[in-house]
């Protein structure tokens, strides 16, 4: 529920499964002292659970440019997790999770299971990467990806 809201929202954000990403289930306990999920980090405020009221109450000072606002950059359209521990060959990158259709992803050719491996030719190590590089392009710009797909390097184009 937490991953539909902020989509509706056009609210980027990193998915870290937890089941299969240890480094990520210790940060989380570290960080709250509790091991149930869905946990949102939203600058430096935790919300456990979907508790919609404290995540809209924790997104409106971003909704209107303000303190690098979510509404800056470049929406994608793909929700991504770290490749190395999702992506079948554990290797550097984005896995696409999903593309929300009609997207600049979708529009791009970008598919669920690619690992996005380079963004306007700067390297995407892992999905908080691709978050922190679409969040400093300009919307209409043309934005190259590079995507591994099947084994093979793809790049494609973006146009806003």
């Amino acid at each position: 529920m937490v991953k539909e809201f902020l989509s509706r929202k056009g609210v980027p954000y990193t998915e870290k499964n937890v089941a299969y990403d240890r480094v990520a289930a210790a940060e989380m306990i570290n960080r709250s002292g509790r091991n149930g999920v869905p946990q949102t980090l939203i600058g430096d405020q935790l919300v456990v659970g979907f508790d919609r009221p404290r995540l809209e109450g924790l997104l409106k000072p971003y909704a209107n440019g303000a303190q690098g606002a979510y509404t800056s950059g470049v929406s994608l359209g793909v929700s991504v997790a770290d490749a190395r521990t999702h992506a079948p060959d554990g290797g550097p990158g984005a896995y696409v999770g999903n593309v929300k259709p009609g997207s600049l992803a979708a529009r791009a050719g970008i598919q669920t299971g690619d690992v996005i491996l380079a963004l306007e030719g700067q390297s995407v190590p892992d999905a908080d990467s691709l978050i922190a590089a679409a969040k400093r392009l300009r919307p209409g710009q043309a934005i190259s990806v590079t995507v591994m797909r099947d084994g093979q390097r793809r790049e494609l184009r973006i146009k806003d």
